[in-house]
């Protein structure tokens, strides 16, 4: 993909807008992207390191891959995993087909500065 490294923080805007627009086809988007999303936030000065690189990497590779996810069907069970951890929540939205449980859709975000403070156990249950 040629996406030029962004260089301003409105090209980091601009990046994680392309991008967040296919988040349900990118497992763990949130935490992938939380590098670049930081650095959008108030009080926070733009400087772009190797782990905001990192993840502009990964999420461009991630962006030109075809998605493998099934379309869903109403007439077949699904599962739902889900996780929690210390920066954001995650799951994954599957369904048992002929040749096993294929992705339906994944969702991800990153936890609020209060949801931070939460214990694991309440982490978990939120995902």
């Amino acid at each position: 993909m040629q996406f030029p490294t962004p260089k301003t923080l409105e090209n980091v805007r601009q990046f994680l807008g392309l991008s967040s627009y296919y988040r349900r086809f990118i497992e763990n988007y949130s935490k992938i992207a939380e590098p670049l999303s930081r650095l959008t936030k108030k009080d926070v000065k733009y400087v772009w390191e190797t782990e905001q690189e990192i993840a502009f990497n990964i999420l461009k590779d991630k962006l030109v891959k075809s998605p493998v996810l099934a379309h869903f069907d109403p007439s077949l069970d699904i599962e739902v995993r889900c996780d929690g951890s210390g920066i954001g929540l995650g799951s994954i939205l599957l369904q048992r087909h002929e040749k096993g449980l294929r992705v339906v859709c994944y969702a991800s975000r990153l936890l609020t500065k209060h949801e931070k403070n939460y214990p694991i156990s309440e982490v978990e249950a939120l995902a």
